[in-house]
């Protein structure tokens, strides 16, 4: 209650002090500024005795002010002789600030942020923060969110160590402490060229005081900027290059000072990128080969292939027609010419024939996977791709019209090869013929006899003779009737 009147009383002395001489002779008296002065007064925990304040407040009052301002004067001295009394003799909560820590490198700056983590509730603060200024340098001090700029009072020298700062934030009127919790301030420091890589405590003391003016409690979680050689920043590196057949290494090392932290295996390819090579097919001249198998990555043989034998020759088309088989009951050719080591036919185009009168190509298609395919031959020469098309559906080759009007008449032989062996067949080349069938005549077709034409001219001749004979009795008769008549 004394405060209270104490902070009344040196209010109305200025306002009447004020009052009294001018506007142009204003006291230096701000009721606020005194009322700081004694808060932090108690903060510290000093006393100061009745005269020396009563001493204060009429010098501070002017010097003109009469017999009103230095009665108020007195009474303040009263009533602040009894405010320290009565506000030293309780307590309020407890609170607690926290410093953050920092790392950096020599010549490198670092910030740490003093927070207030637990508010009991307070109306003013000093703050004292410690720190090693032979390795440290304070450039900066920031404001953060508990207290407002104007709220601060910050030591106008950085490189005073301790730092100190008074916060005031208290509502006198309506009797509200800050209750806000959050960043104080933050602290920004230069490491200095010579400091040793160690860890250097920033620490912090702190007296506060409340709306009442009952002193408030705290416990500082103190902090520190750690001076290192290097902030690492690490990436992975191939240390040893991983083979075909042999792992690697690499490490996660530092890009900066190149430390390096773990290192991790790289597992070997095992050749998985093959391709063959040398692959050669049978002809019925020479023999073939299925190809080597060579990693793409390293060059290395993989497996050796294997030879295919020669094909067989054809039989022969132009057998002597006193033959006692007849075209019809002959095996099919085809068969008998494939390689034994090929496991793949001809499924479609058999005995196929193109006359050179044609535009139609010729369409031959192997049971061999498309994947497999390699190339195309005609009487064992290999063709120009650009002489036919290749496409899937087991291995569909399509002779181009073009092409094939320039092989010479008769039978030829087409060649389908794959990796793991080849289908042929025959086909006949005509002057006029175009059908992609085998060539063969029914039995409609054929020639007639001599004796099927003679025994089917029988009837018309007797059929032409009773004619005649029926026109001579007809012309007879006739000649008779003329002479009798």
């Amino acid at each position: 209650m004394f405060y209270y009147l104490f902070q009344a009383c040196i209010t109305l002395t200025a306002c009447i002090s004020r009052r009294k001489n001018g506007i142009s002779r204003r006291m230096h008296f701000s009721p606020y500024k005194m009322n700081k002065i004694i808060i932090m007064t108690r903060a510290e925990g000093r006393r100061f005795s009745p005269p020396i304040l009563g001493g204060i407040l009429m010098l501070k009052t002017n010097r003109q002010g009469g017999i009103f301002s230095k009665f108020f004067a007195a009474v303040c001295t009263l009533c602040l002789t009894a405010s320290l009394g009565a506000v030293t003799a309780g307590a309020a909560g407890s609170g607690k600030v926290s410093v953050s820590s920092g790392t950096a490198e020599r010549g490198g700056t670092v910030s740490v942020s003093v927070n207030m983590a637990e508010n009991p509730g307070i109306s003013e603060m000093k703050l004292r923060l410690h720190y090693d200024s032979s390795a440290l340098t304070l450039e900066a001090v920031s404001t953060g969110t508990v207290f407002e700029s104007k709220e601060l009072t910050p030591s106008q020298n950085l490189s005073k160590n301790p730092y100190v700062i008074v916060c005031s934030s208290g509502d006198m009127i309506n009797k509200l402490n800050n209750l806000k919790t959050g960043n104080i301030i933050t602290m920004n420091f230069k490491v200095k060229e010579n400091a040793e890589y160690k860890s250097y405590a920033v620490t912090a003391d702190v007296d506060a005081i409340n709306i009442e003016g009952k002193k408030c409690s705290f416990t500082a979680d103190n902090g520190s900027v750690n001076v290192v050689k290097c902030i690492h920043s690490k990436e992975w590196r191939v240390t040893t290059a991983a083979t075909c057949e042999k792992d690697g290494t690499e490490t996660l090392t530092c890009t900066k000072c190149s430390e390096a932290f773990e290192t991790r295996t790289i597992s070997a390819y095992k050749h998985r990128n093959t391709e063959v090579r040398n692959a050669k097919a049978a002809t019925k001249k020479s023999e073939g080969y299925t190809g080597d198998t060579y990693c793409k990555d390293c060059g290395k043989l993989i497996s050796k292939g294997k030879a295919t034998e020669k094909l067989k020759s054809d039989v022969s088309s132009d057998k002597s027609s006193s033959s006692s088989v007849s075209a019809s009951s002959k095996p099919d050719k085809t068969e008998s010419t494939k390689s034994e080591n090929s496991k793949y036919t001809i499924i479609t185009g058999k005995n196929s024939v193109f006359g050179k009168n044609s535009k139609k190509p010729l369409t031959f298609a192997s049971d061999a996977d498309f994947s497999e395919f390699i190339r195309v031959e005609i009487d064992g020469k290999t063709v120009e791709k650009t002489n036919y098309t290749a496409e899937s559906g087991s291995t569909v080759i399509t002779l181009s019209a073009d092409f094939l009007s320039t092989l010479t008449k008769g039978r030829h032989t087409i060649s389908i090869v794959s990796k793991s062996g080849t289908a042929d067949t025959e086909f006949t080349v005509e002057e006029t013929a175009d059908t992609q069938s085998d060539k063969s005549l029914s039995t409609a077709d054929a020639p007639a006899s001599k004796e099927e034409t003679k025994s089917s001219k029988a009837p018309v001749i007797i059929i032409t003779a009773a004619l005649i004979l029926a026109a001579g009795a007809v012309g007879a008769l006739y000649f008779f009737k003329q002479r009798r008549g």
